[in-house]
């Protein structure tokens, strides 16, 4: 026999239930949250490690990146990365010193990096391709013949190849045998250099140029960001 009350008792019932089950979902998703949290910090400290012993990016610029005080805003990182946007295998940033060509290769570089964790985030197992490398095309000349260098700019997953044209003339040759190398294989590359396309196309062999025609594009970097101390 139902009895009066018996109804009332029943949404009772069922309301803390439905209370508990939420306090219950509700503390579930704080552990994830905070796991999310945990995971994220762990990986904001590997990329400060990387970036300071791993990338090959300066000192200077891994701090920048590092504190934030990089402006991604600006126009050699928007254009850098409209570029790279639209698949773009080969990105030249061109143009006079003090223009922030070099900051917007090393944070496109630290961008890939931060998005390969994100990736990974939910799944701390799943594999983490390395980010690539920053190399300056002075250092990168001055090793060896090409032969004998070390095979890291060759075939990193991403390269930046900063200020090309100071390497010494004989050594132009190692910088087109790398770009034409990592065209073959298709690796993703940006170069920068303190200078205009005409004299990119009378400094290095034709078929740089004709290369970037085909998978690439150039970005022209005009105003001055860094301010040059009076001697």
């Amino acid at each position: 026999m139902r009895r009066i009350g018996d109804g009332l008792m029943a949404k009772q019932i069922e309301a803390i239930a439905a209370r508990a089950r939420k306090k219950q979902a509700q503390h579930g998703e704080n552990m994830a949250n905070a796991y999310l949290e945990h995971m994220r910090h762990l990986h904001k400290m590997e990329q400060e490690a990387w970036l300071e012993d791993e990338s090959g990016i300066p000192p200077r610029i891994a701090r920048m990146l590092i504190t934030g005080e990089v402006d991604v805003d600006s126009w050699p990182c928007r254009s850098l990365r409209g570029a790279l946007e639209a698949g773009n295998r080969l990105v030249g940033i061109l143009g006079p010193p003090g223009t922030g060509k070099t900051i917007a290769g090393a944070w496109a570089l630290y961008a890939r990096r931060c998005a390969i964790d994100e990736r990974t985030l939910h799944d701390d197992m799943a594999p983490r391709p390395k980010a690539g490398l920053f190399v300056t095309a002075h250092r990168f000349t001055a090793i060896a013949p090409w032969d004998q260098i070390d095979s890291r700019p060759a075939n990193a997953r991403f390269l930046v190849l900063d200020d090309i044209g100071r390497e010494h003339r004989d050594k132009r040759g190692q910088i087109e045998e790398l770009m034409f190398h990592r065209y073959d294989v298709d690796l993703p590359t940006i170069f920068t250099g303190n200078m205009t396309q005409d004299q990119l196309a009378a400094t290095y062999d034709p078929r740089f140029l004709s290369r970037l025609g085909e998978i690439g594009t150039l970005v022209w970097a005009k105003k001055v960001l860094r301010k040059r101390k009076l001697q």
